[in-house]
């Protein structure tokens, strides 16, 4: 029996993966390290890769704290100016919560996370937001799945993860969750052959 509702967040309720493409290749522009939009799809999006992997591959000097900072004050920047949803996701949030328990897995920054949930006013349905502050490794480990199980006291099996990109298919199934697939524009290449569905927008989500 499913108890639970598991969410992403980022291209799944919130269309932001072209604000993040967007701040990290200006973060890295500063420190005169190019980055393209498709390397960035493909690093940060599919396969769940952060700035260190990408770093250490080119093996160049890089000051990571100064890229946090900047890349924090791009992306609160740009969303400042407005938070643009998915279609369906807040209406399906509400629907959802009805009737499960609910919870958020981001590899988001806590504060980036806080800064959408609390202005959008969604945070209030969710028994349990976990953010990549929370965890030693993102996905496609099952680590934030296994813990946002845990603090909402349901088992595993009881959870469904409702999830846009590869990288948190293949950790819901880590986990031994359902995941249903919903790609957007730039996932919609990636492999979703181990979710147990794959939909084309939230509203088909029927439980």
């Amino acid at each position: 029996m499913i108890k639970a509702i598991i969410f992403d967040m980022d291209g799944l309720i919130v269309d932001t993966e072209p604000l993040l493409a967007k701040t990290v290749i200006r973060a890295l522009k500063n420190q005169d390290v190019t980055l393209t939009e498709m390397e960035y799809f493909e690093h940060w999006t599919k396969d769940g890769g952060n700035i260190k992997l990408y770093i250490q591959k080119r093996n160049i000097i890089f000051d990571f704290d100064r890229y946090r900072r900047e890349k924090k004050e791009i992306y609160l920047s740009l969303l400042n100016q407005g938070i643009p949803f998915i279609q369906n996701a807040p209406e399906k949030i509400r629907e959802l919560y009805k009737r499960y328990k609910l919870a958020l897995v981001s590899s988001s920054n806590k504060d980036f996370v806080e800064k959408i949930l609390i202005s959008s006013n969604l945070k209030k349905y969710f028994s349990v937001v976990v953010s990549s502050e929370d965890v030693k490794k993102e996905k496609p480990d099952p680590e934030g799945f296994l813990l946002a199980a845990k603090k909402l006291k349901v088992s595993c099996k009881e959870c469904v993860v409702l999830e846009d990109a590869e990288k948190g298919i293949v950790a819901a199934k880590a986990a031994g969750m359902k995941a249903i697939a919903i790609p957007n524009r730039y996932t919609k290449n990636n492999d979703f052959s181990k979710a147990d569905q794959v939909l084309s927008s939230l509203k088909e989500v029927n439980l």
